[in-house]
């Protein structure tokens, strides 16, 4: 039930783009990308469900190109952890989920410090920041935003991440 409720939480949001206007962040290398992200923000059109809390993702690329983002989170006060395989698609930076029915594109990445992306799942969009840190700089924040408006989502629906569950390393 907690891994449906964590794909149900990463696939649902926002309808104003159509996924092939989303851009996508050239020479992606999924090597760069491997390690420890912290969310930071989203934003979507829909309700956010508010019991569960995402800490953190550990990235892991495969020989092959697939990558696998182990999720830790926090919901009813327990931790937990659920595995997502995303597998590679012909176009490096856009992979696909649950059967080709979801699709996560990076947006932007400075594989040390930020990256923003996109998922679509059933129609609906969702746009993330994650960062190598539990913080970002302003000026990473203001990216996100010019992504925000470029991409017609709507700014008053954005949430930033509070820590407030704790879970051990």
């Amino acid at each position: 039930m907690r891994g449906a409720l964590l794909i149900v939480v990463l696939t649902s949001v926002c309808v104003l783009q159509a996924g092939s206007d989303v851009p996508i962040q050239p020479d992606f290398d999924i090597q760069q990308f491997s390690g420890k992200w912290y969310p930071i923000a989203l934003v979507m059109d829909r309700e956010r469900l508010k019991n569960i809390e995402v800490l953190d993702n550990i990235a892991q690329p495969s020989d092959n190109g697939d990558l696998l983002l182990r999720v830790h989170y926090y919901q009813d006060g327990a931790c937990g952890t659920n595995d997502i395989q995303f597998l590679q698609t012909d176009e490096p930076g856009k992979f696909t989920i649950a059967g080709g029915l979801s699709t996560m594109r990076i947006v932007e990445i400075d594989y040390s410090s930020y990256c923003i992306f996109h998922i679509e799942a059933a129609g609906s969009n969702i746009l993330h920041l994650y960062s190598r840190e539990p913080q970002v700089s302003d000026a990473v924040k203001e990216k996100y935003m010019n992504h925000i408006t470029s991409m017609q989502f709507p700014a008053d629906n954005i949430h930033y991440e509070k820590r407030t569950g704790e879970c051990p390393d």
